[in-house]
């Protein structure tokens, strides 16, 4: 039993950190950092820690932002090991077969480099032809980069675009003048927009420059004694923000928004003023403030946010604002749990999450209420809690900025979530009101379709692989030149799953990968999104992985298990399946096989496949 006292040191530690953090407030909570670390051994069980290796690279001095960076990935439960690169020795680190970056081994290259880096800009009167080339150039040479890194370690890429400097010779008119220094580092910035590949994110530092203020961004004193490129202010906003997307490729970023209703959606408490008494609408500042939060929240949900309501409140009053005030954004609909009572914000929360059927720690909770938001903060530390600003104007501003719900990618499941969701409510609805759960299972009329990986797919497998923490045997995480390696490799059986049933597409929710081991197929990645639990979909993979193996000529099966503090619930799945336990490592990994004899036959199960039916 690991002590609460860990997660409750890790929990206080944590609600410390966010977006404006200064420079020397970070440095001081690193070395609080390394003493929650050194102190707790089964910290990475306590709080599920991440360990990833990440590289570097620039034409700047970047040693002053690997501190500021570990502590802002403690954030999302990221510990990683680094390689700092020598100021503006990119060049020979990325193209260097056997360079020191590459025997690090690296899982993500952070390739930054502001506007220095630019060796050739055009001249002055330059045609439009002649910037064309040169930005064409560019960007070509960066793909270069690209492509050696994803051949040699296939890393995910992670690269600042171009923060365009302060200072205009031409003033205004170089925002019409093709040639000009700002107009041509704008076209590179679109072109590196256009056509980076999957496995390149972009870090938008011409934004973050922005909206920090480019005169503040920038100080060349530091600049010409230390080949640092931007202020101590301005390297803690990179940080957190660079986090924030390593975060997205590891799949840590959060999914759920939960929203508490009294002066957090609408000025005011709706049981004493009534419906017609919220400060919500155009005309009224405060009103307006609120407006513009529930078209953020919304945008957030369209995009696959899921939202919840969790309120002190009775359900009926609550339910009836969004019914009856005539200027509510968000609907009924719009939201995936709607929890209203007079029980308190962490038991609802817990509700909201068995409902849903997340982790804690996808949820961010925003509550006006400084009490609300240190009780959650206290007793459900993995559930992130932004401090909001007594003014509704700058809920927007301040939710945004933590950057909280980061994306790399955006599939079509992403955008119908909450669909998914809703329908999985009618599910739960109409299995209650059954008694039989086979005839449940049968009335569900489920259809699968599969397929090796393929490029139509990649996004969503990939996706799936870094962010599926609960049905997932070994959660092993795996970059999109890994899984491209997967569909090439001949040895390799790879297999995603897609689901339908009577009330609606649940989209791709499965993904497995096995591999030849000699006269075993051994499962090497094995998951499934939890919106498909105790359907029957494990003995439908189950029955094409045997299939598959007794084409291959194999023997038997072979698969590993690894605990983690979220993936109990498939501990037992390989003893279900009739596999034998034949190893136990240090740290509770296990080690099955399942020998091919007469009685290994196929699961029953009530799916029926695209192109035949194999219920039984």
């Amino acid at each position: 039993m690991i002590p609460n006292k860990q997660s409750e040191d890790w929990g206080a530690f944590i609600s410390q950190i966010n977006s404006g953090q200064t420079y020397s407030k970070l440095i001081s909570m690193a070395n609080r950092l390394n003493e929650l670390y050194s102190n707790h051994n089964h910290l990475s069980l306590a709080v599920n820690i991440v360990q990833t290796r990440i590289a570097l690279i620039g034409n700047y001095t970047l040693s002053f932002l690997q501190t500021p960076l570990e502590v802002h990935l403690a954030q999302y439960g990221i510990r990683a090991d680094f390689f700092t690169g020598d100021f503006n020795n990119y060049e020979q680190e990325l193209l260097t077969t056997d360079s020191t970056m590459y025997a690090f081994e690296p899982q993500v290259v952070l390739f930054l480099m502001d506007h220095r880096a630019i060796d050739r800009r055009p001249s002055m009167n330059a045609s439009p032809n002649e910037v064309k080339e040169m930005a064409d150039r560019q960007l070509y040479e960066w793909e270069l980069k690209w492509e050696k890194v994803r051949s040699i370690c296939g890393a995910s890429i992670i690269q600042t675009n171009i923060a365009l400097p302060a200072e205009r010779v031409f003033g205004h008119y170089e925002a019409k003048a093709e040639w000009s220094e700002s107009h041509y580092y704008r076209r590179l910035n679109q072109l590196l927009a256009e056509r980076t590949p999957n496995h390149v994110s972009i870090c938008d530092a011409e934004h973050l420059s922005a909206c920090f203020g480019k005169w503040a961004w920038f100080d060349e004193p530091i600049w010409y004694s230390s080949r640092q490129s931007m202020g101590f202010g301005a390297v803690a906003t990179l940080s957190y923000n660079l986090a924030a997307i390593v975060a997205a490729l590891l799949g840590k970023s959060r999914k759920c928004l939960v929203l508490d209703l009294d002066n957090t959606l609408w000025g005011g408490v709706v049981g004493d003023a009534g419906v017609e008494g919220l400060r919500l609408g155009r005309g009224d500042a405060i009103g307006e403030g609120f407006i513009d939060f529930q078209h953020y929240c919304r945008q957030l949900k369209e995009r696959g946010v899921l939202l919840a309501i969790c309120s002190k409140n009775n359900q009926e009053i609550a339910r009836s604002a969004f019914e009856m005030h005539p200027e509510m954004v968000l609907k009924l609909e719009d939201f995936s749990a709607f929890t209203a009572n007079w029980d308190d914000k962490v038991t609802n929360l817990r509700r909201i999450a068995s409902q849903l059927n997340l982790g804690l720690d996808s949820f961010v909770f925003v509550d006006d209420n400084p009490a609300e938001r240190a009780l959650v903060r206290m007793y459900l530390p993995e559930v992130a809690v932004p401090e909001l600003p007594e003014d509704p104007a700058l809920f927007r501003r301040t939710l945004d900025q933590q950057r909280y719900f980061e994306v790399n990618s955006v599939s079509t499941e992403d955008l119908s979530r909450t669909n998914y969701y809703l329908a999985e409510q009618k599910r739960k609805e109409y299995a209650s009101a059954s008694t039989d759960m086979p005839e449940f299972l049968k009335s569900l009329e489920q259809v699968c379709s599969i397929g090796p990986f393929d490029e139509m797919n990649l996004k969503r497998i990939v996706q799936l692989i870094n962010k599926t923490n609960q049905w997932n045997l070994t959660t092993q995480r795996l970059t999109e030149e890994q899984v491209r390696i997967c569909m090439t490799d001949p040895s390799c059986y790879t297999l995603w799953v897609r689901h339908r049933d009577r009330f609606g597409d649940t989209g791709l929710i499965s993904v497995l990968i096995a591999r030849e081991n000699d006269s075993d197929l051994n499962i090497e990645t094995w998951l499934m999104s939890c919106r498909v639990i105790n359907r029957g979909i494990e003995a439908f993979v189950f029955n094409e992985v045997l299939d598959e193996a007794r084409r291959r000529g194999m023997i038997s099966i072979t698969g590993v298990y690894h605990p983690t503090s979220k993936n109990a619930m498939v501990s037992g799945l390989y003893k279900d399946l009739g596999f034998e336990k034949v190893k136990v490592e240090e740290g509770g990994t296990t080690l099955w096989r399942l020998k091919f004899t007469e009685d290994v036959l196929q699961r029953p199960h009530h799916i029926t496949s695209e192109t035949r039916t194999v219920m039984v």
